[in-house]
């Protein structure tokens, strides 16, 4: 089963093969595959799924299926291999509007506020891509400002991957958008400061890139 998950990922590069998966409803056992007790299964089964929801017609459908909890409920086991397909496939149904209710609905916002802090560059940048889809909703973007996601997504920025750095710009800039009406003051202020934060942390995140990472550091630091 494992060998025949990696199958589908690799058929699955082409569009007219995913096309033919959706009319075959591959896509459920992938999801009864999740649940299994071999984490290679549940890897290679992450792996088929994410390939299967870069097209947007699969990801339409697939969300409403039990494939967000199943997801959700692999990231907190933390098993490593595990977690970096299962987060990639979760970043291609976020960009579906219907993922947000049933992310939080799994208690997965604690999750990939967490992730954000995992020593792994693939597993950052598809999290932080996930959360960049996430925050357009509004009540997300409340509960993940009371778990500390600025602080999180700001310290991306001064990483080397230029991905991670991009999407978590892109959910930080989310997280500025205002949560109710534009007349409350208190709001407009924090707004304010969100986005002071979010400037300084691009322009030390850069600064920080072009003396720590330029091979002719040792010109910089004389």
């Amino acid at each position: 089963a494992a060998e025949a998950c990696n199958v589908v990922l690799n058929m699955c590069y082409d569009t007219s093969n995913i096309n033919k998966s959706m009319e075959l409803d591959i896509f459920k056992p992938l999801l009864l595959f999740l649940q299994a007790p071999d984490a290679t299964l549940q890897a290679n089964a992450c792996g088929a799924l994410q390939s299967i929801c870069y097209q947007k017609d699969a990801r339409d459908k697939i969300v409403h299926s039990t494939a967000i909890p199943c997801l959700i409920a692999l990231l907190k086991r933390g098993d490593e291999t595990v977690m970096a397909r299962a987060i990639g496939a979760l970043h291609n149904l976020s960009s579906n509007k219907y993922s947000i209710p049933a992310v939080m609905q799994s208690d997965g916002l604690p999750t990939l506020v967490k992730l954000l802090d995992v020593p792994d560059n693939a597993v950052c940048a598809s999290t932080a891509g996930t959360i960049q889809n996430i925050s357009r909703d509004p009540e997300s973007r409340v509960v993940m400002l009371k778990l500390g996601v600025v602080e999180s997504l700001s310290a991306l920025l001064f990483g080397k991957d230029i991905q991670t750095q991009a999407s978590a710009a892109g959910a930080l800039m989310n997280m500025a958008s205002p949560t109710i009406d534009d007349d409350d003051l208190n709001e407009i202020d924090a707004r304010g400061k969100l986005k002071k934060l979010l400037a300084d942390s691009i322009a030390l995140g850069m600064a920080y890139s072009a003396i720590f990472t330029d091979p002719d550091r040792e010109h910089w630091l004389q």
